[in-house]
């Protein structure tokens, strides 16, 4: 993949900031899911409801915090580390875009997360690292 911009250190950076939103999002959730939940539309009445709030919001973040992190300490050697989390941010964005052909469009917090799934993903996309590495 080719991107407008090379430069490592650029990349490295969103990357390490885009982890540690996704840390503070997932620590956000275990320390107040009742916030998180309603924020996003969900209720919290029963064991299931927050496992599967820890489960897709936790527990996800935490993956893409981690990702994020190898990704950084990688960046100019692994760039598909990158790509992959750029990938999982921006198809959180397009699932909201197939809900709303059916349901409309997100409202509050969810919309403000969409525009900004957008355009980080395609900014991940577009800073890519110095050396232009290639696939072998």
């Amino acid at each position: 993949m080719t991107g407008l911009i090379h430069h490592t250190p650029t990349r490295r950076a969103m990357l390490a900031i885009t982890a540690l939103v996704f840390a503070g999002l997932a620590v956000q959730t275990l320390i107040r899911p009742d916030l998180v939940a309603q924020a996003v539309g969900n209720g919290l009445r029963s064991t299931n409801d927050y496992s599967e709030l820890h489960a897709i919001y936790a527990g996800l973040w935490l993956g893409h915090t981690a990702l994020g992190l190898l990704a950084a300490r990688h960046a100019d050697r692994q760039p598909l580390l990158g790509d992959v989390l750029a990938l999982l941010i921006f198809s959180q964005a397009v699932g909201r875009v197939m809900s709303a052909a059916q349901w409309g469009w997100p409202d509050g917090v969810l919309r403000v997360m969409m525009v900004v799934e957008v355009i980080s993903g395609l900014t991940l996309w577009l800073v890519r690292p110095s050396q232009g590495v290639q696939p072998k």
